[in-house]
């Protein structure tokens, strides 16, 4: 079993891309199925709570900024 997960950050105009990367393995069967039928639900989880979190740590994306 494992689970790995990578954020990397790239300097913008705007201020960051941010690409998140996840991956897992179960040995058993059964939490295999059960992970591959919630597994997109999580990863949008986490990246809106990742999202929001940004927001309010370091306010909305300024459009205007070049």
């Amino acid at each position: 079993m494992y689970l790995e997960n990578n954020w990397r950050f790239t300097p913008t105009t705007l201020g960051s891309f941010v690409d998140f990367d996840i991956s897992f393995e179960f040995r058993s069967v059964l939490y295999k199925a059960v992970t591959d039928l919630f597994f997109k639900e999580v990863a949008e989880q986490m990246i809106g709570a990742f999202t929001k979190r940004s927001v309010e740590v370091y306010g909305p994306i300024d459009s205007k900024k070049k």
